[in-house]
């Protein structure tokens, strides 16, 4: 399957600093795609949430890092099973992108 590369994710990022920060990082591990790389991250990010929002005040919970929606387990063409997920990142975003917050409720 195709995706685009971490030189090409790297070059379309709009913030300076963070280009910076991801360009001194070096070369991602081989075979592994901006895809996968941000899957784990929210992934992360939704049970980290999870785990803070149990002492957290209704009104405080961070909502920005929904669970993954997954489809039923299916088997390709070459006999591999596999499923897909769909995840998502809702925040507040300042109008010209400089700045994001976790949406809460």
């Amino acid at each position: 399957m195709n995706d685009i590369t971490f030189a090409e994710m790297i070059e379309a990022l709009k913030d300076e600093s963070l280009k910076a920060w991801f360009t001194r990082i070096g070369a991602f591990p081989e075979d592994f795609t901006p895809c996968e790389f941000l899957m784990k991250i929210i992934q992360a990010c939704s049970i980290a949430a999870q785990a803070k929002n149990e002492t957290l005040e209704v009104g405080a919970k961070i909502l920005a890092y929904s669970a993954a929606t997954s489809s039923s387990v299916d088997v390709s063409k070459n006999n591999n099973f596999f499923f897909r997920s769909v995840m998502s990142v809702n925040s507040v975003i300042v109008v010209d992108l400089d700045a994001a917050q976790a949406l809460n409720g």
